[in-house]
């Protein structure tokens, strides 16, 4: 009897081992799936990043042309939030995903997740606030300017646009009361002396331009 037992106790602890091992080969590979999906995510989304334009359609931009981004619409979207809300620190988002994607990889848990995304909020709204955005509001500045001297191109009427400009300037106190500091940190579009100074250039070279072309011909 306690030989029978003692067999029984035996092949329980072998049967209990093979459990074991399986399920630990079933949590590596677990991890290896969940570190192999986060790298390829990491990676999808600096790729969203990098080719982000502000002209493509997103929740705040209704455009019919076709969306420069990478991964198409829902990539100009995912962009779109991410720079408006952290600017250049968005980066961050993708950097910490594979730096726990490589954690999985290498068997490692990742350990107090709810405190890390927390620890990565926080990082993203201090780097955002203290440092890149307004490198980020001087693009958008830039390309807003873009668009304007394009529309300036295609109508070719800068009474009109300087007469809008005049009535947005008077109607937008708060531009009135910014300094230059708060412009270059905070502003995402050019102010209204510097839309009408682009005005002034551009019917400057428009005059130039009727100057010259008779005296070529």
């Amino acid at each position: 009897m306690p030989r029978t037992a003692q067999l029984s106790v035996r092949g329980y602890g072998q049967r209990w081992y093979g459990w074991g091992d399986t399920l630990a080969r079933v949590k590596r590979r677990v991890y290896e799936a969940l570190g192999g999906a986060l790298v390829l995510a990491s990676l999808l989304l600096v790729l969203a990043l990098l080719t982000y334009s502000p002209r493509d359609a997103s929740f705040d931009t209704a455009v019919d042309g076709p969306t420069r981004n990478f991964l198409g619409y829902q990539g100009a979207v995912i962009a779109d939030l991410l720079i408006q809300c952290f600017g250049l620190a968005a980066y961050l988002v993708p950097a910490a995903t594979l730096g726990w994607a490589f954690n999985l990889l290498l068997q490692r848990p990742v350990e107090h997740f709810g405190r890390r995304v927390a620890m990565l909020l926080l990082a993203l709204m201090l780097v955002a606030a203290h440092g890149l955005a307004p490198l980020l509001h001087a693009e958008a500045r830039r390309d807003e300017a873009d668009a304007d001297e394009y529309a300036l191109r295609i109508t070719n009427d800068v009474a009109s646009y300087r007469s809008v400009m005049r009535k947005l300037r008077t109607l937008n106190l708060e531009e009135a009361c910014s300094s230059r500091v708060a412009h270059f940190l905070f502003d995402t579009h050019p102010s209204t002396r510097e839309r009408l100074r682009l005005a002034d250039e551009y019917g400057g070279r428009r005059s130039r331009r009727r100057r010259e072309a008779p005296a070529r011909h």
